[in-house]
């Protein structure tokens, strides 16, 4: 933790005051010092740690154990359960504690804000790719006449032997003049050229 609350009233707090009464303002020093030590450490005071406030407080190693048995006596500190040689502040571990659980909130909400967006986003991709291969009206309407042209050209028939040479060439193209369609077109032997629309069914005949 960069931050920790810090009571306008703590000067005047009966325990720090029986510090300050008993040991002198630089043992009240030493105990902020301590806390900041343990909030910033989220964790209990070593050992290493006592040696480096030391030299931060400017006295003695053996000086700041006298202030520390003066600060477990009043009840400002009491000494970590699981490691006895490192000391802590019940009420300072509660506030980290708090503190932790709401940064594990905001890390589990931001992980399911990420999540969700990856889902949206995979959503909008497989829509889109979707959207690609649909078929559109203009696509089937040209498939359609395509499809309309080859079933015209296998129609025209073959003309025999003994036919004029003016069956043997396509009759002209013709548009359905009622769905604007490609018409197949049947020669006769007469040569009378029979338009049909496969699309809308409209028939006409057509004379050489």
């Amino acid at each position: 933790m960069q931050y920790f609350d810090h009571s306008t009233t703590a000067a005047s707090d009966d325990k720090v005051l029986t510090l300050r009464m008993d040991c002198g303002g630089a043992a009240v020093d030493a105990y902020w010092a301590i806390l900041e030590q343990i909030y910033n450490d989220e964790s209990g005071c070593s050992a290493g740690a006592k040696r480096a406030l030391s030299h931060r407080l400017c006295t003695s190693v053996e000086q700041l154990e006298k202030w520390i048995s003066a600060m477990l006596e009043i009840g400002l500190l009491e000494r970590d359960e699981e490691n006895p040689e490192n000391i802590t502040s019940k009420r300072a571990m509660e506030n980290i504690t708090r503190y932790q659980e709401k940064c594990e909130t905001a890390r589990q909400n931001a992980l399911n804000r990420t999540r969700k967006s990856g889902r949206k986003a995979g959503a909008k991709r497989a829509l889109k790719s979707t959207s690609t291969t649909e078929k559109t009206p203009a696509d089937n309407k040209t498939k359609q006449n395509k499809g309309i042209e080859q079933h015209k050209v296998a129609q025209i028939p073959i003309a025999s032997d003994g036919a004029e040479s003016a069956c043997t060439a396509p009759p002209p193209q013709r548009q359905c003049p009622v769905c604007d369609c490609p018409m197949d077109a049947v020669v006769s032997e007469s040569g009378a050229v029979t338009y049909s629309c496969n699309l809308c069914g409209h028939g006409e005949v057509a004379y050489g």
